[in-house]
């Protein structure tokens, strides 16, 4: 028996669990076998669930928040 790596897109936050979980919105992991998620960077947003990767805002659109 062995242990599978957590996919990008999600984490597993705690020894024993059975399934990963995916990152929320506002937040992304692009690497695999991690225990969080990253916050999107100001001027990025990432707005759906169990993304790998951020989007930075086009031309003419500004984000000043992380977690968006």
């Amino acid at each position: 028996m062995r242990c599978d790596d957590a996919d990008a897109g999600s984490y597993v936050p705690t020894t024993g669990q059975s399934s990963q979980t995916a990152c929320a919105t506002g937040t992304y992991q692009a690497l695999t076998a991690q225990t969080s998620c990253d916050a999107a960077d100001i001027g990025s947003y990432v707005s759906a669930v169990g993304q790998s990767t951020q989007t930075a805002c086009p031309n003419g659109a500004i984000n000043h928040y992380n977690r968006q």
